[in-house]
């Protein structure tokens, strides 16, 4: 029900004596009523839809301010967005205008309305990008001050429109105050009648009204916090539901903004946390950066890049000129000390060409610094500086190391072979020189007694001496090992290259002290002359080597000159090194025995398998000749172990207390294969271990000796007998004898051949014997081939005797023949009938 009806009906039965009263009520409630509808139509919604742009306004400039911060344009949305929030304040003023009659609102809402959109004005020229495509940096502080103007406009808007609602408030007090004095002289009479009805106005209109005029009082204060009851369904009633609603969207609104500014809170955090992350990065970067502008003023330094150049980093805060900080790194002491305008110069060009560009510069301290230049689109650049002095260092080291030896520090064999180039690229005018390839004699000696530490610094040594004897213009270096070659400029004759040769045998062959160690070395030099000996450097190098073989082969310490017939000897050996591997090769081999006889007795005790190769073309080959070759290409591994085989099963034939001696190479030691071999050989072939004797030389102990003693004691293990031959003719012989227990020592033939004639030879053989009966080892005296010789042998003690004296080497088949012949002989040997079992 609306409130005018609940007024006249409440009214109605008093209608005929207050006529004049009613009349004068209606006027003036009806007066009452405009007032009342025009502060709602007038004030207060021109203050709502005031404040709505406010708050529109407010909204807007978060998200200019987020714009202009993020940078470097905004989306379509972002502008889509402040476009909508212009056309929501146009609306609020259109409201306002229509709504609010009073002539100074309507000059505050033509400033706020020129000032609003001069803001949005200037700040959509500002977003908006140039013709030129280039991005321009945000006017920040022209937008903010349109802002500020466009807000203080509002601001008087908002004050202008309130002050109007008061005038009103004003006017419907004094127009309700004098409404009720009339009425209470003209109803005097009916107060009694009417006070009840007086009530009900009051509590229908009178309240109601208050609490509208209390809650537009609020909102024209700016206080939207308290929500408007809205129970009644009368005028009032409407009125309270639509201050609710402007409550409810001014709340909204104020809420919006409220998120927005911490929106743009958080955005200036988070580009604050940035700023200091990016200048911890630059200042905690290796490489130093310099960034500048257009005009030449630094924009960004690091900390680096002070440290690099040893500059104030006072000195390079943002806006200093370029040219001042070239000047001061040159007076620093930074490139080399150029004059600053070679220096600007240098720098001008690469800036002028506007392309990326690489420079090097040297820093003070003798540092080298890599400079990148990248221009930026904003005609500015940035570059990049590293200190590259170590890298230079490691790269010039590497480049040494590829083309030098990294122990003595002589030139390689890179280096080696494009100097013997060069100098072959002379020849034509005469130039002749000399090669020659040097092998130290004695040297794994060292480096197995001393270590390999002596060694490399003997190494090293030598390279020194080498190095000392040389003239200008020579060149010496190590090949590898202790292998060294040296190439003699201006040695067209062999009298040049035997004077070096000379110097360097004696020089090389000086005692080192290495570590308190008194060490003794010779050198053994090949020498190949050009052009004579070669025109290419391979050949050279190959015939230097030859030479350098067929001097350690008559006597080490000595030199060499290429002989033709040395690559004839070359050509002869690879020759029978192919033999050698051929397929058909154990085919070609046949074991000769050799008896052994017992000096007391003179009965056989065994036979020694000596190796024969009957050669399809070559015919019989000598050991002497192939057993080395065997040796160095690695064949005497299944050669050897075919022996012995071979031997075992041709032992396992005799009577049991013959046994066989077989000799072992000290390659066979290498490895693990040898001992398997024994044990394979014994198994197959059935003896007993203690028939089978191992002969080995000093070469053995020599090489590798942890390694071969431990292979020795794998054998006598196996319960094989163990032999030392050539015993006495090598340096140490003694120490071996005090590493390991030998069954059975050896003499030597060069001892035996001269025993009749040199006292220092029966000497010899006198001292062995009695040490190896001392020891409990029996002797073998080999070379037996007079009467005489093996007379005293006995006489001195020695065990056994093997020579000619009794037979050469026979094959198996010839066995039973020359066992007959030693029975029936006037030596006669008692108890043994034949070799058969």
């Amino acid at each position: 029900m609306s409130l005018r009806r609940k007024f006249y009906g409440a009214f109605g039965l008093i209608a005929i004596l207050a006529i004049g009263l009613a009349v004068y009520g209606a006027h003036a409630l009806s007066a009452t009523g405009d007032l009342v509808a025009r502060l709602y139509d007038e004030p207060l919604v021109g203050v709502s839809y005031a404040r709505a742009a406010s708050a529109t306004l407010n909204e807007a400039r978060g998200l200019m301010d987020r714009i202009l911060l993020l940078g470097p344009g905004p989306s379509a949305n972002e502008v889509t967005s402040l476009r909508h929030m212009q056309s929501d304040i146009d609306e609020d003023f259109g409201i306002v205008r229509a709504r609010v009659h009073d002539p100074a609102v309507g000059a505050a809402l033509a400033r706020a309305d020129r000032a609003v959109a001069d803001w949005f004005a200037r700040g959509f020229s500002i977003l908006a990008p140039p013709a030129s495509g280039t991005i321009l940096l945000p006017m920040h502080d022209t937008v903010e001050r349109g802002s500020a103007a466009a807000a203080a406009s509002l601001d008087d808007l908002i004050e202008q429109v309130a002050a109007s609602g008061f005038t009103y408030r004003e006017r419907a007090r004094a127009e309700i105050g004098g409404a009720s004095t009339a009425l209470t002289f003209i109803s005097a009479g009916i107060i009694a009648v009417s006070g009840l009805f007086a009530l009900l106005f009051a509590h229908l209109l009178i309240r109601p009204i208050r609490a509208a005029t209390r809650i537009a009082e609020d909102v024209a204060a700016g206080n939207v916090t308290h929500m408007a009851p809205a129970w009644r369904s009368d005028e009032i009633g409407r009125l309270l539901v639509c201050l609710a609603t402007m409550q409810t969207k001014l709340l909204q609104r104020a809420a919006r903004a409220d998120t927005l500014m911490q929106e743009k809170d958080r955005a200036a955090e988070t580009l604050r946390l940035t700023n200091l992350r990016f200048d911890n990065a630059l200042s905690n970067m290796s490489h130093g950066i310099l960034m500048s502008d257009a005009q030449g003023h630094v924009v960004v330094a690091n900390r680096r890049f002070c440290d690099i150049y040893g500059l104030d980093p006072a000195g390079l805060a943002p806006g200093t000129d370029y040219r001042d900080v070239l000047a001061s790194s040159v007076a620093a002491g930074n490139h080399c000390n150029r004059p600053l305008g070679a220096v600007l110069a240098e720098h001008g060009d690469i800036m002028q060409a506007r392309q990326p560009a690489t420079a090097t510069c040297n820093a003070n301290g003798g540092r080298m610094i890599s400079i990148s230049y990248e221009p930026m689109t904003d005609g500015g650049w940035i570059a990049t500086h590293e200190d590259i002095t170590e890298r230079c260092k490691s790269e010039a080291q590497i480049v040494f190391l590829a083309r030098h030896d990294a122990l003595t520090q002589l030139p390689n064999r890179v280096v080696f072979q494009e100097r013997l180039i060069q100098a072959l690229a002379h020849v034509d005018r005469g130039d002749g020189f000399a090669v020659l390839y040097l092998d130290l004699d004695q040297f794994k000696a060292v480096n197995d007694t001393l270590g390999h530490p002596i060694g490399d610094e003997l190494l090293c040594a030598v390279a020194l001496r080498l190095r000392d004897v040389l003239r200008d213009g020579d060149i010496v270096a190590r090949l590898g090992g202790d292998e060294f070659a040296i190439i003699q400029m201006d040695a067209p004759s062999p009298g040049e290259a035997t004077a070096l040769a000379r110097r360097v045998v004696r020089t090389v062959g000086a005692p080192y002290d290495l570590q308190g160690n008194h060490v003794v070395v010779g050198v053994s030099i090949g020498i190949a002359l050009a052009p004579g000996d070669g025109l290419h450097p391979a050949q050279l190098l190959k015939n230097a080597d030859l030479a350098l073989y067929r001097a350690k082969r008559e006597g080490r310490g000595t030199w060499r000159f290429f002989e033709a017939a040395m690559d004839s000897a070359a050509q002869a050996r690879r020759a029978l090194e192919l033999d050698l591997r051929h397929e058909s090769l154990l085919q070609q081999l046949e074991l000769y025995y050799q008896p052994v006889v017992c000096s007391r007795t003179r009965h056989v005790t065994g036979f020694e398998a000596l190796l024969r190769w009957h050669h399809p073309t070559r015919g019989l080959v000598s050991p002497n000749d192939f057993i080395s070759v065997a040796e160095e290409i690695g064949m005497i591994v299944p050669i050897g172990a075919w022996v012995l085989q071979q031997a075992c099963a041709t032992a396992s034939t005799w009577q049991d207390h013959l046994k066989i001696a077989v000799n072992l190479s000290p390659v066979q030691f290498r490895g693990h294969a040898l001992v398997a071999a024994v044990a394979e050989a014994v198994r197959c072939s059935g003896i007993a271990p203690p028939r089978l004797e191992l002969e080995i030389t000093e070469g053995v102990m020599l090489e590798e000796n942890s390694a071969n003693l431990s292979v020795l004691h794998d054998l006598r293990n196996l319960g094989v007998r163990i032999s030392m031959d050539d015993f006495g003719t090598g340096h140490s012989s003694l120490s071996y004898l005090r590493s390991f227990p030998f069954d059975t020592i050896k003499i030597d033939r060069s001892f035996v051949i001269d025993l009749t004639t040199r006292d220092e030879c029966l000497a010899i053989v006198r001292a062995v014997t009695g040490l190896a009966s001392s020891l409990h080892m029996n002797t073998i005296a080999e070379g037996v081939e007079t009467e005489a010789q093996f007379a005293m042998l006995a006489a001195e003690g020695c065990t056994e005797v093997q020579g000619y004296l009794f037979s050469k080497p026979v094959p198996a088949r010839e066995l039973p023949a020359l066992f007959a012949r030693l029975c029936t002989s006037r030596m006669p040997v008692p108890g043994v009938l034949s070799l058969a079992s």
